[in-house]
């Protein structure tokens, strides 16, 4: 009996061997399984391109302008040497009349009395002179008197008086202001006064003279009003509505911009106004002040605009306005091409290689950016590289960032900068140090872009484009000081579209031979 136990028991002790043999080869076998399986899923991982947050969906606005209302000042310039030459055509033909006067005085004892008869010519006798004489252009001419005098029946006998010759030298002055009626009729107001330098006097014998300065004042009294009349006409009405109606129809401006293929400003008026005018020391000014709408048209618009013909309309009614000229205000689209941005932050970012301390590693190898509403996306691919390898791997993410203008007008930024919803949550926890202090802030400060020389450019471009009689009907007009500053921006399908605010004050001269008749 005892042998048969020994032997049951040598039986158990090797069936429990044998399974605790088993248990560790299949425990050994399962660990081998698993490192195989976690090699296998890390080399999955690594191979695999890995989206660690959310892609954005891509969509865009068209932005467009909206038209502003602005005040343009047209300055009329008036030389006095125009106005001298108008004034000598408008006194070139002499004055003539006729008159009479009879006076008495006692010949040798006896009194004589006697009947002047006269003919006479009033007629200039040098150049027009002019000076201003507060607000108004003073001309002053230079008159000479000429005429022919006899003495009738009797008295023409026994003096042995015969046709005698009469003169004297006058100078009239005319203090001149221009204005325009209600119909846009030019209206030159004048003030004459004339003094004789030396009358007309005639001695016929002993004490016996006639004087004849009475008669002459009242018979150029009689004349002056033709002389207003002469310098009235110096503006012809006809003419001048004709070329200032010619002017009232829109008018389309073109204007060169960076990245633009077509761009015009596109000025309409809607009212006129006239300020009187102004006497200075070489010249004679009055404003016209437009109001108008400006808008700026660009593509497709502008040359749909420039094809369309652009008719006069009828003239406004005058109404009044200062003597300064208005100041303009227009918007202009300054489009960046993403392509720019991107060679500069591919420049600045691509292929750097961003590490922290423990070893691990992430490098931007290429940069792509797109619309997304008012935010503009900024894809990158990445490599990502750590200490132990489990998540190696090549990746994109998105960053989302809203382009705003700079304080100073003249710079482009990008604020709220910020990955989109993370999706690969193991891999943000690896990374997220690396991402939020190095590759957020790198993007932030790379992508700042300073537009300094690009609004100089076009402040340069408004100046001359304005100053380009050809492109301004004939008329010169000055720009004084544009004021270019980035106000805005618009995220569109291939760039961002900067809004340009433009504020100037414009100043044109109207040439002498739009207003003077001819």
């Amino acid at each position: 009996m005892p042998t048969r136990i020994s032997s049951i028991t040598f039986q158990r002790a090797q069936t429990g061997s044998a399974l605790r043999g088993g248990l560790i080869l299949i425990s050994v076998l399962l660990v081998v399984f698993a490192l195989i399986a976690l090699a296998i899923a890390n080399r999955w991982y690594r191979a695999q391109d890995r989206q660690l947050s959310i892609e954005p969906p891509r969509h865009f606005s068209k932005i467009q302008l909206q038209p502003v209302d602005s005040k343009l000042g047209l300055y009329a310039r008036l030389p006095y040497q125009h106005l001298q030459q108008a004034a000598e055509a408008a006194s070139s033909e002499p004055y003539r009349g006729k008159g009479s006067k009879r006076g008495c005085d006692r010949v040798l004892g006896a009194k004589v009395c006697a009947t002047a008869i006269w003919n006479y010519t009033i007629q200039r006798i040098g150049p027009v002179a002019l000076s201003n004489n507060n607000e108004r252009v003073r001309l002053t001419l230079p008159l000479q008197f000429d005429g022919k005098v006899s003495i009738d029946g009797t008295a023409a006998r026994v003096l042995g008086f015969r046709n005698k010759d009469l003169n004297g030298t006058l100078q009239v002055t005319a203090d001149i202001a221009l204005d325009v009626d209600s119909n846009w009729c030019p209206q030159i107001d004048s003030t004459l006064s004339y003094q004789w330098l030396s009358e007309p006097r005639l001695r016929v014998l002993g004490q016996m003279k006639i004087n004849l300065r009475k008669s002459v004042d009242k018979a150029l009294e009689n004349q002056l009003p033709a002389l207003q009349q002469r310098l009235a006409q110096t503006i012809d009405c006809e003419k001048f509505r004709k070329r200032l109606g010619d002017q009232w129809k829109t008018h389309l401006v073109p204007i060169r911009l960076p990245g633009e293929h077509e761009t015009i400003l596109k000025l309409s008026p809607t009212g006129l106004a006239f300020s009187g005018s102004v006497a200075h020391p070489d010249h004679l000014s009055f404003t016209l002040s437009v109001d108008a709408t400006t808008e700026t048209l660009s593509g497709e618009a502008a040359q749909a605009a420039m094809k369309a013909p652009q008719s006069p309309t009828a003239l406004p009614p005058r109404s009044a306005v200062d003597t300064e000229p208005g100041s303009v205000e227009f918007s202009l689209l300054l489009r960046l091409g993403y392509d720019a941005l991107t060679n500069l932050l591919t420049e600045k970012i691509a292929g750097k290689t961003f590490e922290r301390a423990g070893g691990t590693r992430l490098t931007v190898n290429a940069i792509e950016l797109y619309p997304s509403g008012e935010r503009l996306i900024f894809k990158l691919d990445f490599s990502a590289r750590t200490a132990a390898s489990w998540f190696d791997s090549n990746g994109t993410l998105y960053l989302s960032a809203l382009p705003v203008a700079g304080a100073d007008g003249r710079s482009l930024s990008f604020d709220d900068i910020e990955l989109t919803r993370i999706i690969d949550s193991e891999l943000w926890r690896v990374l997220s140090t690396l991402l939020n202090d190095e590759i957020l802030q790198a993007v932030k400060r790379e992508s700042h872009m300073d537009l300094g020389r690009s609004i100089q450019r076009l402040e340069e471009t408004i100046s001359s484009t304005l100053a380009d009689r050809d492109k301004t009907g004939g008329i010169e007009v000055l720009a004084r000081q544009p004021e270019v500053s980035l106000i805005a921006v618009n995220v569109e399908q291939q760039s961002m579209a900067a809004i340009i605010h433009v504020s100037t004050r414009l100043q044109a001269t109207i040439p002498a031979e739009m207003l003077l008749a001819r």
